[in-house]
């Protein structure tokens, strides 16, 4: 019964996006995205000879899990191709011209048809599923091909359907998967519990990622002139749900200085970040220096967020006031800043763990959002305490690319 409704859901979805493409954006993106997509597919690898990685994202956030797996693997093995997809068009959009893959695809919607002309066509020796999407269709395929499947920096909820009674159906896909990476003991201790036993606690792909952008930070163009007389505030991916817990704060308290990174840029959500921020500046209309009048910098552009954190004294990230889920915390704090964010984050293992390890922050309400940054920013001795533990909590993770390589390194050698 389950699989009749996983394939209905694979008909139908596609159905809800072409509707909701006539007023989304990003739904048509899906879309358009994927107009004639195996031909685009069979013209591109048409006269590959290389063997084929193919690695698979959700979205952009999976994609930097993957990242340091896919550089690691083109430096060891670099007559190897990569080939990855997305689902979202969040993470295709920005890394459709990354230059460590050889092929960036959509991945057509999950079928068995679709499954089989997509690895028919592409031929992959070797597969990976990031985090917490599994396509039961794929991942059937590859293991009736007899590819090696794995699933890295895997997370799993006690909630999901694979560990309800009526989830067999989704229990199978899971055991179809070659090897699972985990993040944490909890994720063990669920897939343990449904009889599955081949994985490693390997923890995040994305300390290691944080960490290497953090090694090869670069300065940011135009921020030669930032004051150097007020302590700054960097936030970033905000939402409007962000603004409503942030806005009064950094209206009356122009002693400091504010640079806000919007989760969207389209010109009516940087028009009402304009709106709600007073004496506010875009970055696209920096010329030479910052005016004096001007204490908060609105970024309209996208690619530099990772580095914008080193700027900062405190650190704030959105998406945890609203439904949209937190964005990442380790771009921050890995540069050793304290982390405020809002309570919304039950998904997000490393937003707990950041404040049971001391380096970030959950707000609960604005009164409180507000009483903590006016602390961090009058008292040095706090803030400090807030940057080391944060810092401390990133170096502890580290390492998860270096126990991958390790189990998968032997059997890329031994790819033909």
């Amino acid at each position: 019964m389950m699989r009749f409704f996983y394939i209905l859901f694979t008909q139908i979805y596609p159905v809800i996006i072409r509707i909701a493409s006539l007023f989304s954006p990003k739904a048509k993106l899906w879309i358009e995205g994927r107009k004639n997509l195996f031909e685009k597919i069979q013209n591109a690898v048409n006269d590959n000879q290389a063997p084929i990685i193919w690695m698979h994202c959700a979205s952009l956030g999976e994609f930097e899990q993957g990242r340091p797996i896919i550089e690691k693997i083109k430096v060891k093995f670099p007559k190897y191709k990569i080939c990855v997809t997305f689902f979202s068009p969040s993470g295709y959009e920005i890394r459709k011209n990354y230059t460590q893959a050889d092929y960036i695809f959509y991945l057509p919607m999950d079928g068995a048809k679709n499954a089989h002309k997509f690895l028919e066509i592409l031929q992959p020796k070797m597969a990976f599923f990031v985090k917490y999407e599994f396509w039961h269709f794929y991942i059937q395929e590859l293991k009736n091909r007899q590819i090696p499947t794995f699933s890295i920096s895997t997370l799993l909820r006690a909630d999901q359907i694979y560990f309800k009674s009526n989830g067999g159906f989704y229990r199978n896909i899971l055991k179809n998967i070659s090897f699972f990476f985990v993040q944490n003991q909890s994720t063990i201790d669920l897939l343990h519990g449904i009889q599955i036993n081949n994985y490693i606690l390997s923890g995040d792909t994305r300390y290691d990622r944080v960490s290497e952008i953090a090694a090869n930070w670069t300065p940011v163009a135009k921020f030669e002139n930032l004051p150097q007389n007020k302590k700054i505030l960097v936030a970033g991916s905000i939402w409007k749900e962000d603004d409503d817990q942030l806005a009064d704060f950094v209206n009356a308290h122009s002693e400091y200085f504010y640079i806000l990174a919007p989760h969207e840029i389209k010109g009516s959500r940087i028009e009402e970040c304009q709106r709600n921020y007073q004496h506010s500046i875009l970055y696209s209309e920096i010329k030479n220096s910052i005016p004096s009048d001007k204490n908060v910098l609105i970024i309209d552009n996208i690619g530099i967020l990772n580095r914008l954190y080193r700027y900062a004294d405190i650190a704030y990230i959105g998406g945890a006031w609203g439904h949209d889920g937190i964005h990442n915390i380790l771009e921050a704090a890995v540069y050793g800043k304290p982390v405020l964010y809002g309570p919304n984050h039950p998904k997000s293992f490393e937003a707990t763990a950041l404040v049971d390890f001391g380096g970030g922050f959950s707000a609960q309400t604005k009164e409180e959002l507000e009483t903590k940054l006016s602390s961090l920013f009058t008292e040095d001795n706090e803030r400090l305490k807030y940057s080391e533990k944060a810092s401390q909590f990133v170096a502890t993770q580290r390492g998860a690319t270096l126990i991958i390589w390790e189990y998968i390194s032997p059997i890329l050698q031994q790819i033909q």
